[in-house]
């Protein structure tokens, strides 16, 4: 008995001593389950808005309150322009290739949201919030675990007009437009001639005004992030520009014709208008300067960069355009297939070597990606053909309005490899031969990083090595992998994307090929002072490298750096410019920390004036420097004002209507002081012009149309009768030279006289002997990528190109007088062609100061 009593008592015992042991388990459980949340929470480390800079623990705020959201750590951070957290922004993470987003997110009081729960693939993030603009695009890679958005603060624009006799403008048209405006506002003043406009990215505006016959602009308004600007224009009567549009053959006016106009010292607000039935059209009111037009109208030659002077004493402007040539053909595949919505463009020279390009003003390069930029390639030229056509079902395609010359179309397919072809000199509507493309080989590309890890949404372009500037765009997938259906045997790849350095890859045609891209790991951080060591705040930085097309763009910030991260290995081209200090520019740098000094560079007063009456003009003033710096300015009853100007040695060129252009050297001293006017005030003495009409005619007596005419610094075309006219020759001895590459070449000299027109020229042209052997100038050229030039390299001595006076590091701005297509001719190194050959080049540091230049072959 006292054993069963026993035995209970101890079974007892056992029971309790179970459940209080299993009771301490269970409290030390909650208690270590508390504790090590209390720790991830308490140890949550807080990202600055200075990216690879973290805040410790202690200076972390309170975490936001459980239970709102997902249960995935916030690790992404917004923050405005100054680094301070932003509550409510509404964050969107948007895979490539696809419109809505995959997850939604907003920030908490203290700027954190969470990352999507895919973290092995890449997303596009679109940050909005009233009153704030994103700095770019984000996105987030495979594997991140962190992520800093920054937005800015809007900027507000408020404007005031002012009539010319100092009264509020009420009703005065306002026109807004710049980098963080397009397309344009168009918005009316108030009775007080006051508008606002707010909500607006940080940039550069451009802005007009137009009240009845009164006009005012202003360029150059900058934008501040979180500050309103304000703008006053003051009001001065504008001029009326009446025009007629008219067939150069037979007279007949042009309805419908599209008449463009802007200004040509910076152009960013442009007016457009289209001619009535009777061909004329009424633009204005503008400001008196330098214009750029550009005249279209179906089946006629564009007109495209023309420059025209808009002056009080402008009259009825006349412009003539020339019917163009139809050019009709069929595109067919290997088979003989018709080929469906192939893009066919026209490329070549006309018969006086004048550029034809399918394109309005420039022919550009890549496109530029996020943060990431490609240098422009841009040509100027001064006729162009349509735009590229599609061919229809049947493979057909008409090309019109083409300018008569030797011709060449390109063809591209994105399922075929582009081809180019030669169809000769072209003077008439004509039906070309079929043009057969070639099927390419089909490749899949993987794109992976350092780890192996596919690079999802990367940009390629890609370009066959046989014709280098033509190609396609695609994007690797979800995989990292993309699909190019026809590729040369040979091409170059450029890889884009936001969190890699530009990579060029030289490829072969492989089935299946891996390319792996690095990210960047060097930093280029950049400090700029003055002389007086102050910091030179929001000076704008552009980095450029130096064997791919990458570009970015950095603003200093209050310190006066900048930095640049993940870059690729060297070497990159800095330029630094700011509005108050000398533009500075070094080559051959590689990533790391730089403590520059920007000059002040110098300046002067100037006052332009009429010789004889002593009555300040309304002109231009050109400053040219030989590193390729050029500032223009527009005279104000006389007066300009140049600052900070480089150090050195700078061309002027002075002009005004009706008065001979005035050419001379300048050289500006360093300063000591901001926006110093260090120089002596200038003074510029024009004397009034004289004009010289003439004609040019070949070895039979026919007038010559085309034909290319220089007399001192001018250069002019002829038109359909063979003729041509100087308005602005300074008094004296002139001599007129003239050439037309099929006709030959001549020359004449007369006397011209102020304010006179002189008898008619007329210049005869001497056939030009040439032979089968070739001949050159002695002239090796050479293209500068960075500023996307001709360049002349090197002269040879006891040449023709020594002989005329050329010297290296020239810039060619214009060839004519070889009868091939220019893309061709850009990639040859020497100036060559069939001996005794006659060509001519402007040549000169600048487009405005150019000189013409004539070479025959040897």
């Amino acid at each position: 008995m006292h054993y069963l009593r026993a035995m209970h008592w101890n079974t007892r015992k056992h029971r309790i001593a179970t459940g209080c042991l299993g009771a301490v388990f269970l409290i030390a459980g909650f208690i270590g389950g508390f504790l090590e949340w209390r720790r991830f929470d308490l140890t949550w480390t807080r990202f600055s808005a200075v990216p690879d800079r973290i805040i410790h623990a202690g200076s972390a705020s309170t975490p936001g309150t459980p239970g709102t959201g997902s249960a995935r750590a916030k690790a992404g951070l917004a923050v405005d322009q100054d680094g301070r957290p932003l509550a409510g922004v509404k964050m969107r993470f948007i895979k490539p290739g696809e419109d809505l987003p995959r997850e939604v997110f907003t920030s908490d009081t203290d700027g954190r949201f969470e990352l999507p729960s895919e973290s092995d693939t890449i997303f596009r993030v679109m940050a909005e919030k009233s009153g704030y603009h994103s700095d770019g695009e984000h996105w987030t890679s495979p594997g991140e675990s962190a992520m800093i958005v920054r937005l800015e603060a809007a900027a507000g624009l408020r404007i005031e007009a002012v009539l010319q006799n100092g009264k509020p403008a009420p009703g005065a048209t306002l026109r807004v437009m710049g980098s963080s405006v397009y397309p344009p506002y168009e918005l009316t003043a108030d009775q007080e001639g006051r508008a606002f406009l707010p909500d607006l990215a940080p940039g550069i505006l451009a802005i007009e005004a137009v009240f009845e016959d009164q006009v005012a602009e202003l360029v150059g308004v900058e934008l501040t992030a979180g500050e309103v600007v304000h703008a006053h224009l003051y009001m001065d009567e504008g001029i009326e520009l009446y025009g007629l549009v008219r067939d150069e053959k037979d007279d007949r006016p042009l309805p419908g014709a599209l008449f463009t106009l802007g200004r040509e010292e910076p152009s960013l607000l442009t007016r457009a208008v289209e001619t009535a039935g009777d061909g004329r059209f009424r633009i204005g009111p503008l400001p008196e300067g330098s214009y750029r037009f550009s005249l279209s109208s179906e089946g006629y030659v564009s007109l495209t960069g023309r420059r025209f002077w808009v002056g009080a004493t402008s009259g009825l402007a006349l412009f003539e355009l020339s019917r163009g040539v139809t050019i009709s053909g069929r595109v067919l595949d290997a088979t003989g297939q018709p080929v469906e919505r192939a893009a066919v463009e026209c490329w070549g020279v006309d018969a006086t070597g004048t550029l034809i390009a399918p394109l309005a003003l420039d022919a550009p390069g890549l496109i530029p990606v996020g943060q990431l930029g490609v240098t422009d390639k841009k040509i100027e030229i001064g006729q162009t053909a349509s735009g590229a056509v599609m061919t229809d079902d049947k493979g057909l395609f008409t090309l019109t309005g083409i300018p008569a010359g030797h011709l060449l179309l390109h063809v591209s397919h994105d399922n075929f490899l582009a081809t180019s072809v030669v169809i000769g000199e072209i003077t008439q509507n004509t039906d070309v031969p079929d043009i057969r493309l070639t099927p390419g080989a089909e490749m899949t590309l993987l794109v992976v990083d350092e780890r192996q890890f596919p690079v999802v949404g990367a940009q390629l372009r890609v370009e066959s090595a046989r014709s280098p500037g033509t190609g396609f765009t695609a994007f690797t997938d979800d995989s990292g992998e993309v699909l190019l259906p026809a590729v040369d045997e040979e091409f170059t790849a450029t890889f884009f994307h936001p969190e890699f350095p530009v990579h060029v890859e030289h490829l072969k045609a492989v089935r299946q090929q891996k390319v792996q891209l690095r990210r960047g790991t060097g930093t280029l951080r950049l400090r700029l002072r003055d002389a007086a060591r102050i910091p030179v705040v929001r000076a704008q930085v552009e980095l450029l490298a130096q064997d791919r097309p990458e570009r970015r763009q950095r603003v200093t910030d209050d310190t006066g750096t900048v930095t640049f991260e993940r870059l690729g290995p060297g070497p990159y081209l800095i330029v630094v410019t700011h509005p108050d200090y000398t533009s500075l520019e070094k080559t051959g740098l590689e990533p790391g920390d730089y403590d520059w000094t920007l000059p002040y560079g110098g300046g002067f007063q100037g006052f332009v004036r009429d010789r004889q009456t002593l009555e300040g003009l309304a002109g231009i003033v050109r400053l040219s420097h030989s590193d390729g710096a050029r500032e223009v300015q527009e005279t104000r009853k006389g007066e300009v004002e140049f600052r900070a100007l480089a150090e050195g040695t700078w061309q002027v060129h002075v002009s005004s209507p009706g008065y001979a252009p005035l050419t001379g050297e300048l050289v500006v001293r360093a300063g000591t002081a901001l926006q110093e006017l260090n120089l002596t005030p200038q003074l510029w003495e024009l004397e009034r012009s004289g004009a010289a009409t003439g004609t040019v005619r070949d070895d039979r007596g026919f007038a010559v149309r085309g034909a290319w005419v220089s007399a001192g610094t001018f250069m002019e075309q002829t038109d359909r009768n063979g003729s041509f006219t100087f308005k602005s020759l300074p008094a004296g001895e002139v001599t007129f030279m003239a050439l037309h590459p099929l006709s030959g070449l001549g020359s004449e000299t007369i006397h011209v006289i102020a304010d006179l027109q002189a008898p008619d020229v007329i210049i005869d042209l001497v056939p030009v002997r040439t032979t089968a052997a070739a001949g050159e100038s002695g002239l090796t050229l050479a293209r500068d990528g960075l500023r996307s030039r001709l360049v002349v390299a090197t002269v040879a001595a006891g040449t023709p190109a020594s002989r005329a006076g050329l010297s290296a590091g020239e810039t060619v701005w214009r060839i004519g007088g070889l009868p091939s297509h220019l893309p061709l001719f850009m990639l040859r190194s020497q100036l060559m062609g069939p001996a005794g050959t006659v060509v001519f080049l402007e040549v000169g540091p600048t487009e405005w100061l150019t000189r013409p230049v004539f070479l025959r072959l040897e």
